[in-house]
């Protein structure tokens, strides 16, 4: 690829904000792409602000990283993002993103990915996810036609590993006890996604602990595009729904 002076980019974005949190979706175009800086936190935390902060710094580390493999010509690049939890000094989002080079007439598309960040008024953490296989709660209630089983989410935060133990019981079963049980180890700023879990809607009560911290909920899955993570790190452990960007 011959390497010009110009640099362009083009950045659509659109902000809706729903019952499970703000959602934005940007597009990044780049003509002759050139390395990009990480973007500066912003000055003010809040949803709209770390999404933004988000999927920016998501959008320039896989810039760089495509401009760095394989230096095409134009990188298009597109990103989504939904709010998770926030609070005044951080906020969790999700930040799902996809592209495609183009170099010399080929074109080159790129399977969508999903990450989770922690904005703070220090930066940010960025957090990886990998898949396990994890036995269903057993219930005999019935779930509609098509319903896809739930997931369980847990991200680790914190800069050291560690052991989980979470607890899923439905609430006001037909059988005497219908619960999971879930014990994982979860290496630094990385995530672990346990599959099938949630297999029929309902009422959960949701009691998690790792050697120091403990957390409770009442979850009711109503949806199979619902999901329940639990974040842990500096903010303590947090129980929360959300839906994928």
């Amino acid at each position: 690829m011959e390497r010009g002076l110009f640099y362009g980019f083009l950045v659509i974005g659109l902000l809706l904000v729903g019952a499970t949190g703000v959602f934005l979706g940007t597009d990044l175009v780049s003509d002759e792409p050139q390395f990009r800086e990480a973007p500066s936190p912003p000055s003010e935390i809040n949803e709209s602000s770390a999404l933004r902060y988000a999927e920016t710094l998501e959008q320039t580390r896989l810039h760089n990283r495509l401009l760095n493999e394989t230096s095409p010509d134009r990188i298009e690049i597109s990103c989504t993002s939904r709010s998770v939890a926030g609070s005044s000094s951080s906020q969790y989002a999700f930040v799902r993103c996809s592209s495609t080079t183009y170099d010399d007439g080929s074109v080159s598309d790129s399977n969508p990915y999903t990450v989770m960040y922690r904005i703070h008024t220090a930066g940010a953490t960025r957090v990886e996810r990998t898949g396990r296989r994890a036995s269903p709660i057993q219930d005999n209630a019935t779930s509609p036609q098509g319903f896809q089983s739930v997931p369980l989410s847990i991200y680790n935060f914190d800069k050291n590993e560690i052991r989980i133990n979470t607890t899923a019981t439905v609430l006001n079963s037909s059988t005497a006890v219908a619960q999971g049980e879930y014990r994982v180890s979860v290496q630094p700023e990385h995530g672990v996604v346990l599959d099938t879990v949630f297999t029929t809607l309902g009422t959960y009560r949701i009691h998690t602990q790792t050697s120091a911290l403990t957390g409770n909920e009442t979850w009711t899955l109503a949806t199979d595009r619902q999901r329940l993570v639990i974040l842990v790190g500096p903010d303590g452990v947090r129980i929360e729904e959300t839906r994928l960007p």
